[in-house]
């Protein structure tokens, strides 16, 4: 079984370049140096923004579930209600 990795503050991340992203990889990083970005940063910024992106969505997620069982309660409740009045 694989160690949970943790960062702290000056630790590198590395990653894998794999055959369908060496083409992408190379224009990042030519974009990012010919508009003076520094890469690190970019890539620091992306991480965080998918992140959000995601924790985002699985609240929004959980929340349309928990409507969903809220509404299908209140449904089911009047219905009981009015098949007594029937």
């Amino acid at each position: 079984m694989e160690k949970k990795k943790s960062f702290s503050k000056g630790d590198q991340v590395h990653f894998i370049v794999t055959e369908d992203f060496v083409d992408t990889a190379n224009e990042f990083v030519a974009y990012c140096k010919s508009n003076s970005i520094n890469t690190s940063e970019a890539m620091r910024s992306a991480i965080a923004n998918w992140l959000h992106i995601r924790i985002v969505k699985e609240k929004k997620l959980a929340q349309l579930i928990q409507g969903t069982s809220t509404l299908e309660s209140i449904a089911e409740e009047y219905e009981r209600n009015v098949l007594r009045e029937v």
